[in-house]
């Protein structure tokens, strides 16, 4: 058995990204695995395993360090970093699309 110490730095470029949804889907996901996993936030630290650690952490924008020790670390690094992807991309694309209500481009009432 080869156990293996694997690291990632994770930008996270909104800081509504990482609210408590997920959040909770971050900490589940690396429940799901063996290695030892721990996320970072300049100094500060957590295991990744623990919800309420993870939420003290909170993380935002600028980033996160990820890092993995055992046998399935590159796996559940990966797994945690496309989580908080997918989270930054979800706010980057709800931001993108036009607020209903704001006016633009209706004509309700014109004929």
């Amino acid at each position: 058995m080869t156990v293996c110490v694997v690291s990632a730095e994770v930008p996270i470029a909104r800081d509504e990204a990482l609210h408590l949804r997920p959040l909770v889907e971050l900490v589940a996901r690396a429940q799901q695995f063996k290695s030892r996993v721990v996320i970072s936030r300049g100094k500060r630290s957590a295991d990744a395993k623990e919800m309420m650690p993870v939420i003290q952490l909170a993380p935002e924008h600028g980033g996160v360090r990820l890092q993995a020790e055992g046998e399935d670390a590159r796996e559940v690094i990966a797994a945690l970093a496309a989580i908080i992807d997918q989270a930054v991309q979800r706010v980057m694309a709800e931001e993108a699309q036009p607020q209903n209500g704001a006016g633009e481009g209706t004509t309700r009432g014109d004929p």
